[in-house]
């Protein structure tokens, strides 16, 4: 389809997208109506998502599961930073989600009524625009470890009081905070790039080096279809009742639990555990700034750091 006509709400009212039957359809501001076979990059298989529908006016994703709950996802928009309009953030670790999964589906759950009155002003302060509450990577890997009715409760919790704000995936965010890093110690921060970490950018959490994620490079009609079927996508990834295993993170726990008690065997003083710590870390991770510091001065060369620079 023409980009010029697909991005334009003066032309459309709603985008419906029926995951059950394979169809979409489109409902113009005429009043026409366009129904068409869904691509099959498009239609997941039993899926628990049973529609999707785009409102153009609001800028909303309304997405309903096969259990008839619905979800409402904001929009993004790639022209303007994230709409936060002055909501403050709030990160829920997944204890604390699960406790506000109790609140909304059954509070007497709550035994302690400190924690059921704070999760119930929670979902009043995400259902009614007064805070935002991002969902992450680790949410989601957190979540795969469930199964059953519990995977749903939680699941579906968390998908209706984010709205398809996301924490951006940690390891972009990392890249962002070196490439600064090294663009102050160039001395080069004049136009650096902004990199906004709560959005609602289609795939954010799930990083830009993923198939699932949109960059600036990404044409238009593919960054608004992508907003279209992603929150169906982290949906899917929240509600689905097979229980799945959380190896990468139980991978990662191991390796720097590790690192700490290797460094806390030392015995030494603290200043000097740190001292080791940072050594530890640039080393491991020196990569990431080799590549930065080579793109931003188009030289293979890289400086040796002192331990006094690192810090």
């Amino acid at each position: 389809m023409d980009e010029s006509l697909v991005i334009s709400a003066d032309r459309f009212k709603y985008w419906h997208v029926d995951y059950q039957t394979g169809t979409l359809r489109i409902v113009y501001q005429s009043g026409e109506v366009h129904d068409a076979e869904l691509e099959t990059e498009y239609r997941p298989t039993n899926s628990p998502v049973a529609t999707s529908t785009f409102d153009w006016e609001k800028w909303w994703i309304l997405s309903t599961t096969t259990r008839n709950d619905l979800i409402i996802t904001e929009g993004f928009n790639p022209t303007s930073p994230p709409a936060l309009k002055g909501r403050p953030s709030v990160y829920l670790d997944q204890n604390r989600w699960r406790t506000v999964a109790d609140a909304m589906h059954d509070p007497l759950r709550v035994d302690n009524l400190d924690e059921r009155h704070a999760a119930e002003e929670l979902i009043i302060l995400a259902s009614d625009s007064g805070i935002v509450l991002p969902l992450s990577t680790g949410h989601l890997l957190e979540t795969a470890g469930l199964h059953g009715e519990l995977r749903y409760e939680i699941g579906l919790a968390m998908a209706r009081l984010a709205g398809g704000w996301q924490i951006r995936h940690p390891l972009d965010l990392w890249k962002h905070e070196v490439d600064r890093s090294i663009r102050l110690h160039l001395g080069l921060t004049k136009d650096s790039p902004v990199l906004h970490p709560i959005v609602t950018e289609p795939g954010a959490l799930f990083g830009r080096d993923t198939s699932l994620s949109i960059t600036d490079k990404t044409p238009n009609i593919d960054k608004f279809m992508a907003m279209l079927t992603m929150p169906s996508v982290i949906l899917s990834q929240l509600i689905d009742p097979k229980k799945l295993e959380k190896d990468p993170i139980r991978k990662w726990v191991r390796h720097h639990e590790t690192i700490t008690a290797q460094i806390c065997a030392t015995r030494l003083p603290k200043e000097q555990r740190r001292q080791l710590a940072r050594r530890r870390y640039w080393n491991e991770n020196i990569n990431f700034y080799t590549t930065a510091y080579r793109r931003l001065t188009k030289s293979n060369d890289f400086p040796t750091f002192s331990d006094t620079d690192l810090a």
